[in-house]
């Protein structure tokens, strides 16, 4: 079976799943909604003989009321669940044909500035960042939007992601858990910066040694009375005074209360996420470094991780009873409920702060890590790249752009065999020389992330990319496009003078003067590339250039995309070809569209 017709088959599967969960709800919805009108007729049908006839009704009805509820809750989370496992592969179904428009653009992380963001396309619509991202939790679409901006340049962290994602592929039900529990749970802006927030604060409830005391010896006090009074040991006048003054001194902090409760309100979903999240990862028994590594962070003390955030989510989710009026009263009456749960979310703070962090970046971490990891699975003809420890050098084998369908994607080798070496490549319009360089530099962000890449070899060592192909002007800096280019091109220049490696990747450079003033400023600056030792690809329609390959034998090597022109038709190959282009055709394409 393709993938296409398994994700399909798994889509109806877990819709069909859901549909059964939503029926199992409304049972219980109405199986309560009866079990509520038989009391309310047994209650006036025996209203006649008293209160404890109502008062056995009220006993005998409410507990099977409140399980029905539980039963009911658990029914609507299953329903959440499939319902979300059913949007998951329907979803992979559209990406299996190409359509990946429902997946978020990242178009926050896009920064202009960013040396190779904006010309490779990695972030926002129909990006490499969409094309790529299943992650589920903020920590992870930053961790995999970092990945993305800021290469590993170390071979052995390359190589333990790769480990690691040959390793999460197969798991496909691990994996859309993860997802699914994630986006039964979609974060709050703020929400985790709002709970670090009070994680930093110094605990202030455990400090009162007079509320330590009371919320002890408070409740006893109270439990007691009421024992007392019912046995005729106490005036019920005096239980009730100890009622009172239980929740007179629970008044004193209620605004302390309230700033507490502002800070983890409506906390319990998002803790409840990451509990469900780390156990998945608790769960697993791997083999990879990298994922036994995350495990390990998670899974030290006495519990792990996943139980401690259960238990936040419990305190929390008692805190939020406090909303009630009548709860309020009572359980603040008789147990200082409120004081109580102050203290157990501050020993929770005390014990938990500084591992918190951690367990939330174990969670991006793995979250990013099956976004690359479902790329896998969708692209088993997609290499891992090979990271060699040598000078730089990239060989590649039938190099194609991965955001391209397979039937439309045409490959082509590439060598770039050393450091101060650049590969000058000439073609007519639409020839392939833009796209060509753009699937040079995006399977490059994606080798050095660990993930696999769009070639059947490709052997690299990690290098830093810089790049100059889509230069725009600025008016708020009252900036020329011209002038915007020359300070890329100087921020490249700058870093190569200081001695770092780059991978250069130049389309059709200083388009903004004229073709003289072009031509010597482009040689200018391939000269001084050279001297430089940057190596990479500079596209361009100025077959002049083509004579630094004589210039500068092993250093410069020509190469182009050619066309085929017969009785006014254009053929493209996009083959990459070595030598300068022999055919143009702009006045052909005007001619074509009518222009002139």
């Amino acid at each position: 079976m393709d993938l296409t017709s398994s994700y399909q088959q798994r889509q109806q599967q877990f819709a069909h799943k859901a549909a059964d969960c939503k029926k199992q709800s409304n049972t219980w919805a109405m199986a309560r909604l009866g079990l509520f009108v038989a009391a309310v007729i047994g209650i006036w049908y025996f209203w006649s003989i008293g209160a404890g006839a109502i008062f056995l009704i009220v006993l005998v009805v409410i507990v099977p009321f409140f399980w029905l509820m539980k039963l009911q809750a658990k029914a609507d989370e299953q329903y959440q669940y499939y319902q979300q496992l059913s949007d998951i592969n329907a979803t992979e179904v559209k990406a299996m044909e190409g359509d990946y428009s429902t997946f978020p653009t990242g178009k926050e992380y896009l920064d202009h500035a960013h040396p190779y963001a904006l010309d490779l396309d990695l972030f926002g619509d129909g990006t490499l960042y969409q094309w790529l991202n299943r992650t589920v939790c903020p920590q992870g679409s930053d961790t995999l939007a970092a990945w993305l901006s800021y290469p590993a340049l170390d071979h052995n962290t390359i190589l333990q992601r790769q480990e690691a994602l040959r390793e999460l592929a197969p798991l496909l039900d691990v994996r859309q858990d993860f997802q699914a529990y994630g986006l039964m749970s979609p974060e709050k802006a703020n929400a985790r910066q709002q709970l670090n927030q009070w994680l930093q604060e110094p605990e202030w409830f455990l400090k009162m040694i007079d509320i330590r005391i009371l919320t002890i010896l408070g409740p006893l006090v109270m439990v007691g009375s009421i024992v007392a009074a019912s046995l005729d040991y106490l005036a019920p006048e005096l239980a009730g005074g100890v009622f009172i003054a239980m929740l007179t001194y629970a008044g004193i902090y209620f605004k302390k209360v309230n700033l507490l409760m502002e800070q983890v309100s409506g906390r319990h979903d998002l803790l409840k996420k990451y509990a469900r999240l780390l156990d998945i990862i608790e769960k697993q028994s791997f083999q990879s470094p990298l994922l036994k590594e995350l495990q390990n962070k998670i899974v030290q003390g006495k519990e792990p991780a996943s139980a401690y955030f259960r238990s936040l989510s419990r305190i929390t989710d008692s805190l939020e009873s406090r909303r009630n009026l009548p709860g309020y009263l009572v359980t603040n009456g008789l147990l200082q409920w409120d004081l109580q749960n102050a203290l157990r979310l501050e020993r929770w703070k005390k014990q938990h702060r500084s591992a918190l962090s951690q367990w939330f970046e174990v969670a991006g971490t793995f979250d990013a890590l099956l976004s690359l990891a479902n790329l896998h699975y969708n692209k088993p003809n997609f290499a891992f790249p090979t990271p060699e420890t040598t000078d730089f050098q990239l060989h590649t084998s039938d190099l194609g752009h991965p955001l391209l369908n397979d039937n439309e994607r045409v490959t082509n080798n590439l060598s770039v065999p050393s450091s101060g070496y650049i590969i000058l490549v000439t073609g007519a319009n639409m020839a392939g020389k833009s796209t060509f360089l753009r699937a040079v530099g995006i399977n490059l962000v994606l080798a050095c992330a660990g993930a696999p890449v769009c070639a059947t070899e490709f052997r690299f060592v990690p290098v830093e990319m810089h790049t100059s192909m889509r230069t725009t002007d600025s008016l708020q800096k009252h900036e020329s496009y011209f002038f915007a280019e020359l300070k890329r091109l100087q921020g490249i220049v700058r870093d190569l003078e200081a001695g770092q490696k780059r991978f250069i990747l130049l389309d059709e450079i200083l388009k903004g003067t004229n073709s003289t003033d072009q031509h010597l400023g482009s040689e200018a600056l391939i000269e001084r590339l050279l001297v430089l030792g940057a190596s990479g690809m500079v596209a361009t329609h100025d077959l002049e250039l083509g004579v630094l390959q004589e210039r500068h034998p092993g250093k410069v090597r020509n190469q182009c995309f050619e066309i085929e022109i017969n009785g006014g038709e254009m053929k493209f190959d996009y083959k990459l070809r070595d030598g300068l282009t022999q055919n143009f055709n702009a006045s052909l394409l005007m001619k074509n569209m009518g222009i002139v």
